[in-house]
C-alpha cells in the first residue's frame, strides 16, 4: 500500500516497541572495543573481492551475578543516495555464554562486512555503489559501537545481473502446473511460486 511502513527490520520506518534483536536476560552485559579499530575503513571497488585479513574485536563482559548468554549483532546501512529505502542489514552475529564477572572477545571479519554490502536496482541487478557505509555493533539495546566503511570508485559494480529481465509490455500465460514437483521443465521463463512449479511462455497476443 502507499502508506506502508516497510517490512522487516531492513525497511521498517514506523515506531518500534522493541528493536530487532532485542532480548531480556537475568544478568547484565557490557561490550566495548577489545582494541581500538580503524574507525574509517576504505576499500576500492576493484578490491572488494580480495580477502581482507582484518577483524573488529569486541570484548563482551557479564557484569551481573548469574551465568547468562548474550548475542552481539553486526549491521550496516547505506547512504541515502545509494538506497533510500534500506535502513539496515544484518551481516553477522556472535554469541557467548559467560560466568559472572567473566569476559570473552568476539571477532567480526571486515571482509564479511564488505562482501555483504550491495543493493538492488529496479531492474533486479545486484550492485555495489561507491559511498560511505555506516557499520555498527549492538546487543539489540544499549550503547552501540560504530565504524564506517568507504567503498571507493566512480561507477557502481554489478555483482550479479538479474537472470531474466522483464520486458515492458510482454505478457505470459500458464502452460502447465505441477503440484509437488521438484523437476524443472525446459521453457522460456520459469518462476517458482510457493510449492508449485509453473511453466510459462510468452504470449504474443498479450
Amino acid at each position: 500500500t502507499e502508506s506502508s511502513e516497510g517490512r522487516t527490520h531492513m525497511f521498517y520506518t514506523g515506531a518500534k516497541v522493541f528493536s530487532f534483536g532485542h532480548g531480556l536476560s537475568y544478568t547484565k552485559f557490557s561490550m566495548d572495543w577489545a582494541r581500538a579499530p580503524r574507525v574509517a575503513v576504505q576499500r576500492h571497488l576493484r578490491e572488494i573481492d580480495r580477502s581482507l585479513d582484518e577483524s573488529v574485536d569486541i570484548v563482551l563482559t557479564n557484569c551481573g551475578e548469574v551465568v547468562g548468554k548474550e548475542v552481539v549483532q553486526a549491521y550496516w546501512s547505506p547512504p541515502a543516495t545509494v538506497d533510500a529505502q534500506l535502513k539496515q542489514k544484518l551481516f553477522d552475529f556472535q554469541g557467548a555464554e559467560l560466568q559472572p564477572g567473566s569476559s570473552t572477545i568476539l571477532k567480526f571479519s571486515l571482509q564479511k562486512a564488505i562482501a555483504s554490502i550491495s543493493t538492488v536496482t529496479e531492474r533486479g541487478d545486484e550492485i555495489v555503489v561507491p559511498g560511505v557505509y555506516n557499520v555498527w555493533f549492538t546487543r539489540g539495546h544499549g550503547p552501540k559501537l560504530h565504524i564506517t566503511i568507504e567503498i571507493l570508485g566512480t561507477e557502481p559494480k554489478v555483482v550479479q545481473e538479474f537472470p531474466s529481465p522483464w520486458v515492458e509490455g510482454q505478457g505470459v500465460t500458464v502452460e502447465a502446473c505441477v503440484e509437488g514437483s521438484t523437476d524443472v521443465i525446459p521453457h522460456d521463463e520459469a518462476f517458482l511460486v510457493a510449492y508449485k512449479t509453473w511453466r510459462w511462455k510468452a504470449d504474443p497476443g498479450w
